[in-house]
């Protein structure tokens, strides 16, 4: 029980666990990152606070790293490479990074797995899961278990050391991007990659985390990132948008956005690396994403619960009236918050957070990958917010969803997207009036019937398709003649009503006729 007051103490403070999880070593670093990028999880003090550990690591011997790559890839440094930088550029819990020249004079940043990091993550891995079996005897309110959260931690970490699974996510996500001005992702070089070792473009930039660190240098340190061409305002919008394009237009985006791993470019683009976290999201989560927000955006608090309600998932123990009732005290607040313009204050992101947790206290559980979606958002604006306090994802995810709705219906334009409807309303046309004939035939002669097989091949299902759409054209042809019969719908909308009507169902019986001749 001696463990108890220490644990007290180190949660209690922000500073404190900080310091508590840098002693505790290079994959607790990665711990302390991975909480800080957990705004459903963790309060802002101590993201804010956690953020700051970098993951800069003693690093190993330049000699295990050569000794690497030529095993690796079969062959000398010199013959691989025409130039080998073997003092490293980065060095983390993970792997140490070195820079290195192609002979094409490609300049490329080689990733070299630490030796022994497999044993290190099983060992840390049995005292991650004894400290969160402590913090669940110690008894304190969490938002979610602490073993759940270690064992999230766990996948993440190992996913970190997956370098094939990392090499496949910067392809795909080099492949998707369309806006080079906006966001840089680097090449990657599969022939320079094994399953210790990641070979992908060198990003020439300047990290968020130095950004940050003459962000909060005061004046100074302003002054000399805009004598370098770096805007604050435009970084913090721009890595808001390039995460809202990878989350809805890729629906693949980059889900570990710490400083670290992000890179102001030349003109204001962001630049990403360390691919280990990518998730993606389908047209399903995707629809229901942009109806949500959309009645966000334009301040429907009835449409805004019942979009996050499609959202969630619900357990045996769900208290929806309770969710509902903590729902609408949250929307309430942000309502009369963004009404008086307090954008600032990260309203957005603050709402967010809010109805996640307590979703979570009631019970319901969020999918992983529109929880994963949520938090790469949040982290987005987080980071951007300690760039300039003025930008938030409201401002920028309004304008976003602007141009991105005026590309939906462009898109849904296009030739190859009404090809397809337009080829089957032809199939139909066609093939409505022989189809017609045949069912009004047997019914006049009390002989039509429609057959139901138990085991149905595609053949017999096609039939039958054809028959249920034939009684629709059937019935529209029955209401356009009605209609056509009827004084109301003359008085109402004119003599021109009349006259669309009757030319109408006048094609319909021509190309009816057509078809009977067609098929004697």
């Amino acid at each position: 029980m001696t463990w108890i007051p220490l644990i007290s103490r180190v949660i209690s403070n922000p500073v404190a666990l900080r310091k508590q999880l840098t002693k505790m070593g290079p994959v607790f670093i990665k711990v302390g990152q991975y909480l800080a990028l957990q705004p459903d999880l963790v309060e802002k003090p101590y993201r804010d606070e956690l953020m700051q550990l970098l993951d800069q690591v003693p690093e190993f011997s330049p000699a295990i790293s050569r000794q690497i790559v030529e095993e690796d890839l079969c062959g000398s440094i010199e013959e691989i490479f025409g130039y080998f930088r073997h003092k490293p550029i980065g060095s983390g819990s993970i792997a140490q990074t070195h820079f290195a020249r192609l002979h094409d004079g490609q300049e490329v940043a080689i990733k070299v797995l630490r030796p022994g990091i497999q044993k290190q993550l099983r060992n840390d891995f049995a005292r991650l899961r004894k400290v969160a079996r402590l913090l669940e005897t110690f008894g304190a309110e969490f938002i979610t278990s602490p073993k759940e959260v270690a064992e999230e931690i766990i996948r993440w970490l190992q996913s970190e050391i997956d370098f094939k699974q990392e090499l496949r996510n910067v392809q795909r996500l080099k492949r998707l991007a369309n806006q080079p001005k906006a966001e840089v992702i680097p090449n990657a070089y599969p022939q320079f990659s094994t399953e210790r070792i990641l070979t992908i473009s060198y990003i020439q930039g300047l990290s968020f985390s130095d950004i940050l660190q003459f962000r909060q240098s005061g004046p100074e340190g302003v002054k000399h990132l805009h004598k370098h061409g770096y805007d604050l305002r435009q970084l913090a919008a721009n890595l808001i948008q390039t995460n809202l394009n990878q989350i809805f237009r890729y629906q693949y985006f980059h889900a570990d956005l710490h400083p670290g791993n992000l890179f102001a470019m030349s003109g204001n683009a962001i630049g990403y690396v360390d691919f280990g976290l990518c998730d993606q999201i389908d047209e399903n989560v995707k629809s229901k994403q942009l109806k949500y927000l959309q009645a966000l955006y334009e301040g429907k608090s009835r449409d805004i619960y019942y979009g996050i309600m499609e959202v969630l998932n619900r357990t045996p123990e769900s208290d929806e009236d309770g969710f509902k009732e903590a729902f609408y005290q949250h929307t309430d607040r942000f309502m009369r918050e963004s009404q008086a313009g307090e954008q600032t204050k990260s309203i957005y992101a603050t709402w967010m957070i809010d109805v996640m947790r307590s979703a979570r206290t009631h019970k319901f559980s969020v999918p992983a990958r529109v929880l994963s979606m949520y938090r790469a958002l949040l982290t987005a604006e987080s980071v951007a917010h300690q760039l300039d306090p003025e930008v938030n994802l409201g401002d920028v995810g309004r304008e976003f969803f602007k141009g991105f709705q005026i590309d939906e219906i462009m898109r849904s334009l296009r030739p190859e997207s009404i090809q397809p409807v337009l080829l089957n309303v032809f199939n139909l046309f066609k093939e409505t009036p022989g189809m017609l004939l045949g069912i009004l035939t047997e019914l006049a002669e009390n002989k039509f019937a429609i057959t139901v097989n138990t085991i149905e091949s595609n053949k017999d299902r096609q039939a039958s398709n054809k028959r249920v759409k034939m009684i629709t054209v059937g019935l529209v042809s029955v209401g356009v003649a009605i209609l056509l019969g009827s004084s109301t719908i003359q008085n109402l909308f004119g003599a021109g009503s009349t006259i669309g009507l009757g030319a109408t169902l006048g094609l319909l019986w021509v190309w009816l006729f057509i078809q009977i001749f067609k098929l004697k």
